[in-house]
C-alpha cells in the first residue's frame, strides 16, 4: 500500500497503533479532568468583594465626613447621624454576585474550550493515520 504524507512515499504502511488510523490523539483533558468546566479565577462561591465598599457594606458619609453631624451641628440629613451609608451596590451585604461566572462559581475549561476532551496531531504518525 502506498500512502503520501507531506511529499513522503510510505511503503507498506501499517496502522499506527497510538492514533487507531484516525491522525488525531484524543484524551481526557487534564486542566478539568473531563467535567468541561473550571472553578472561576474571579471569585469565591460565585461572589466577589464590592469594590465601592470594600467588603464593608458600607462607606463613609461625604456630606459629614463619617461625624453624623452637619456644619451646624444638626444630624446628617444625608447619613441620619450614622456617619455611614448603605453601599446600594452590594446592598450592604458586602459581596456582589460575580460578572464573570455569572454567580456559578464555575466556568468553561480554556484548555478543551468546555468538551473535557483535548484532541491533537497524532506525534507517532504525524496524523497520517499509518506509519
Amino acid at each position: 500500500m502506498l500512502m503520501m504524507v507531506t511529499g513522503i512515499t510510505i511503503i507498506n504502511a501499517q496502522t499506527c497503533n497510538r492514533c487507531g488510523d484516525t491522525g488525531r490523539i484524543r484524551e481526557t483533558c487534564q486542566v478539568c479532568h473531563g467535567s468541561g468546566s473550571r472553578g472561576c479565577n474571579y471569585c469565591t462561591d460565585g461572589y466577589k468583594m464590592c469594590t465601592v465598599c470594600m467588603k464593608e457594606g458600607s462607606y463613609e458619609c461625604s456630606t459629614c465626613n463619617g461625624t453624623g453631624k452637619d456644619d451646624d451641628d444638626e444630624t446628617c440629613s444625608r447619613c441620619s447621624g450614622r456617619g455611614r451609608i448603605t453601599c446600594e451596590r452590594c446592598s450592604g451585604d458586602g459581596v456582589v454576585m460575580c460578572e464573570s461566572c455569572q454567580g456559578s462559581s464555575s466556568s468553561s475549561c480554556f484548555n478543551c474550550g468546555g468538551s473535557g476532551q483535548k484532541e491533537w496531531r497524532c506525534p507517532e504518525c504525524i496524523a497520517a493515520g499509518r506509519i
